[in-house]
């Protein structure tokens, strides 16, 4: 355990070895074209994230946001309220769903005020991170790679009635080898590059990884997860190509063409650089570029510089960004911003209800069964609070409002969904005064008063 410490320790400070990577299927540039290779994880960080503006902007998003909600441990109280709770977070986030999510989570499961896990992931979780850090790498590398883990420390090695993490630390996915086991326990542990050849237990790495299909069970290869930009290799190409052409025409900025004699007669040098300096004094520049100049003289315009706007590369990198975009389900427009202000606030929402709810319930699924196996408890559940997002405080208006409503909802569980405590004699339902059956109101068995009727000669 000390060891693994130590390797995490030197590879923040960069005198670890570098790592091979994971075996799972990467790309490199060869040729102008992205090629399938192996072993090669870390092509997805250097040669995408860190060189691409716009999936450096989606990933840190996402994984930034994502990191801001805290963890809360759970204990469940009602089983067939916390499987609904968990059908209904796992399909599309809108206000319906997440008012009525709020309203089950109260119903299914009770809080473990203070719970150690809970305390250590939001806080403090090993020497050098705070919890916010930690969540975000955990996200980051998930997004980038597919893949994410999480070593645990533990003094001692006993697990007979379960263990309590010292610390939690990341480790860089490319650095992450899954050593195969047999078909009932398919993983029998884990080797990290920069740590040794010993094989760490598999209780003490939390695997976070995307769906990744195979055709074939060859090797390990179907225990990793698989990236998102393994589908996107030829976008993340074709941008970098669009990136290098626009540059290239900017860096090499010549003149947009040459104004030449149609005689073969022409002009000295001496007599050309005149021409040139009074011709650039009063047709170029930010005030006199692209107007139309007259002149006698019979002479012709040969266009020799085409802008990247008519070379298309400013449309196409639009098209690039398109794509990166559907790749993580991520709002174009949060990139590259909307003229309206409703379009932009449902952009920002649509971050957090497309791409950030999603990445965090699969968060606290694998939370929710490390915990179990760490505190030997099955009743336990890892659940982020997502309630203090700005961009869904509308829904959490519209819920406020609903409840106040909700006569039927004692007031300790509208305490309890608002995120308040519960106060004594709250377990009760509070019924609207003033309302009575229809048939207390008006009666059927009413006679008419005929001697009145008649003496207003109203028959």
């Amino acid at each position: 355990m000390v060891d693994i410490v130590k390797g995490i320790r030197s590879l923040v400070r960069g005198d670890a070895k570098q790592s091979t990577g994971l075996p799972y299927p990467t790309w490199q540039f060869v040729g102008g074209m992205w090629v399938q290779m192996a072993d090669t994880g870390a092509n997805y960080i250097d040669k995408a994230y860190k060189v691409n503006s716009y999936l450096h902007s989606i990933v840190h998003t996402i994984a930034d946001r994502a990191s801001d909600a805290p963890i809360g441990v759970f204990r469940i109280k009602d089983e067939a309220k916390a499987h609904g709770y968990k059908m209904l977070t796992k399909g599309k986030q809108d206000a319906a769903t997440i008012k009525k999510s709020v309203i089950l989570k109260t119903q299914a499961f009770e809080e473990i005020k203070e719970h150690e896990f809970a305390k250590k992931l939001n806080g403090k979780p090993n020497t050098y991170q705070t919890g916010k850090q930690l969540r975000r790498e955990l996200h980051g590398y998930k997004l980038i790679t597919g893949n994410s883990y999480m070593y645990a420390s533990v003094v001692g090695g006993n697990f007979s009635n379960g263990f309590k993490p010292v610390h939690l630390w990341c480790i860089p996915s490319p650095c992450v080898n899954i050593v195969s086991g047999d078909r009932l326990h398919p993983v029998s542990g884990y080797q990290v590059s920069y740590f040794s050849e010993e094989i760490i237990d598999p209780r003490q790495i939390s695997h976070f990884k995307d769906f990744n299909p195979v055709s074939e069970v060859v090797g390990g290869q179907w225990l990793y997860g698989l990236s998102r930009l393994s589908a996107g290799r030829g976008t993340i190409s074709g941008f970098e190509e669009a990136q290098k052409a626009q540059g290239t025409l900017f860096h090499n900025m010549g003149p947009a063409g040459i104004i030449s004699g149609n005689s073969d007669k022409g002009p000295d040098e001496e007599t050309a650089v005149a021409i040139q300096d009074k011709f650039e004094q009063r047709h170029t520049g930010s005030l006199n570029g692209g107007r139309i100049m007259v002149t006698p003289a019979d002479v012709k315009f040969t266009a020799i510089g085409i802008s990247p706007v008519d070379l298309n590369i400013i449309e196409a990198k639009g098209d690039y960004l398109q794509e990166l975009c559907a790749l993580y389900n991520f709002p174009k427009e949060r990139i590259t911003g909307s003229q309206n202000t409703a379009s932009q606030g449902l952009a920002d929402k649509q971050v957090i209800t497309s791409c950030v709810l999603p990445a965090l319930h699969d968060f606290d699924d694998v939370m929710t069964e490390r915990v179990r196996t760490w505190y030997g408890d099955e009743s336990l559940v890892v659940i982020s609070d997502t309630q203090y997002f700005p961009e869904l405080q509308e829904n959490m208006k519209e819920l406020s409002e609903w409840l106040d409503r909700s006569w039927w909802i004692s007031t300790n569980e509208k305490r309890r969904v608002m995120d308040y405590d519960e106060v004594d004699g709250g377990d009760v339902m509070l019924v609207p005064m003033g309302l009575a059956p229809l048939e207390d109101v008006v009666s059927s068995t009413v006679e008419p008063d005929v001697d009145m009727l008649e003496r207003e000669n109203a028959l």
